[in-house]
Parts: C-alpha cells; structure tokens; sequence
C-alpha cells in the first residue's frame, strides 16, 4: 500500500530559534469525516512567527490515530491474530482505537471504515505503526526535550477541534489537563484568563480530560507541562458542511496568534516558577 503522506510537518520560530513552547495538532490529515481536527492548521498558521513550535501531520486519522495510545486495539476487526499487547478501552468499543473502523459522515451517520474483504492485516498497521505513529511521537518528544534543555522548562499544547453540543459541560475552549495532572495550576490560569479576555467561555476536563499525547508528555515536577485544547468548531466553520468561515475563521486565527505570542512571553517570564 503506497501513499505520500507526511507523518511530520515542524513550522519553527523566525530564524530556527528555540521556544519553550510547542503545539501539536495530530488530527490535521485531511478527511472528510468528523474525525478531521478541521482547518487547524489554517487557525496556528501565525502561531510560529509569534514564537512557538508547531508541529502537525497530514496523515488523516482515519489512517491511524496517533493522539491513542498504541494498544488501543481491538483484535476482532483484523484478518488475522494480533500477535501483540492491546487493550480494549472505551475508546476502541466505541470503533475509535488506534485505527479507526467506525466514521462519522457529515450527516452524522456511522459507517464501517472497512468491510469484511478489506479487514486490516497485522502487516499493515504495523506499517503504519512505524512509518506514521512513532515519527509524529517522536518528533513532538524531541521539541519538548529540545525546549526543555534550552529553557529548564517546555510548555505544550494539544490541539484540537470539537463539534459544539447541546450540553452545559461545552464551552467555547475545553481545556483537559488531566483532571489537574498534567500541567501547574500557574499555566491553567493564565490560559484560562487569556480565552476568557478575549470573550471566549472556558471549560475544564468535561468532556475532555486530555488524550494520549497529554498524557505521555506530562510531567510538570520535571519542569514538562501539557495542556488539551478543544476548540468549538462553530468558532470558525459551519459544523453542517464542513466550510471554513473566513470571517469567524479569521478572528480565531488572530486569537491563538495573540495567544502564542502571549504563551511564550509568559513561559519566559514564568519559566523559573515553573521549573521543577
């Protein structure tokens, strides 16, 4: 199975400099699904020239989700035996493992990703394995170790869109910080006064605590802080069609630039209170 998917695309600060921050958006592979993080990347165009590392991908997550942890996998959809540890999580249930097999339409229905005479083989997603989810892992783990041994400290973000429900829990920004583990209570606050200055309405942890990235990164008593961010898709696009809105879009882009150059100020400025 051949494709030209890019696993890793790095935008850097002017002239290759060195932030203690970094954002990653591991949903920006191009999908005409609901599972598409849509139009992110359009959103932190601006974000490196403000000072911060992002790092994103253009393997859709239909491919292979790298924001899972590598054994959420459910041995029953594959031709074959997995010969190899997994875990059957709510997630996987639910058809939204490491490799999706269930995708939501645009209308919302959900319709198998592969039929019976296309299951997966443990070949191939091993392939995907090492050719997509290890370099995009890899790479965000190098910039938080690169940031960290410049600075003492690497701040990271998680982004990622969300379709705006009907339910109290659903803010403008869904921030998941692991139900208070991953990141100091210094940086959730400021994040949160930031959102809220700009008129945007902030939630915590419901229904995002923070996915595997968070969770593998996070170590804010070595000086490593992570942070989930749900954006409402309303924000910028229409939820219906999928089309980005260039008005609405283009006010949330300015956003999170002011935010990135907002972040790395602070992260200079906070950097010794942030150190383990």
């Amino acid at each position: 199975m051949a494709d030209h998917y890019r696993p890793v695309i790095i935008h850097h600060p002017p002239n290759n400099g060195i932030s203690p921050v970094v954002f990653d958006n591991p949903h920006s592979g191009y999908s005409e699904t609901w599972l598409w993080d849509a139009f992110m990347d359009r959103l932190l165009i601006e974000a490196p020239g403000a000072g911060v590392h992002v790092l994103e991908t253009d393997v859709p997550r239909t491919i292979i989700d790298t924001n899972r942890d590598i054994e959420e996998i459910d041995p029953s959809v594959f031709q074959e035996p997995w010969p190899y540890p997994h875990k059957v999580t709510a997630n996987v249930r639910n058809g939204m493992g490491l490799i999706p097999y269930l995708i939501k339409r645009r209308d919302g229905t959900l319709v198998q990703a592969f039929n019976e005479n296309s299951q997966l083989t443990v070949s191939e997603v091993k392939r995907r394995i090492n050719e997509y989810y290890k370099p995009y892992y890899d790479a965000l783990i190098d910039l938080i170790n690169t940031s960290q041994q410049h600075h003492g400290i690497a701040i990271h973000f998680n982004f990622h869109s969300t379709p705006r429900q009907d339910s109290p829990h659903h803010q403008d920004v869904i921030l998941g910080n692991l139900k208070g583990k991953s990141c100091s209570p210094l940086l959730l606050g400021f994040v949160q006064d930031f959102f809220r200055k700009e008129g945007l309405s902030t939630g915590l942890n419901k229904p995002y605590p923070g996915g595997a990235l968070i969770r593998k990164t996070h170590a804010p008593d070595q000086g490593r802080h992570s942070l989930q961010i749900e954006l409402a898709r309303d924000l910028y696009m229409d939820q219906s069609s999928l089309s980005f809105d260039p008005f609405k879009g283009g006010n949330l882009k300015n956003i999170l630039t002011r935010f990135a150059t907002e972040i790395h100020q602070f992260s200079l400025n906070q950097a010794v209170a942030l150190r383990p």
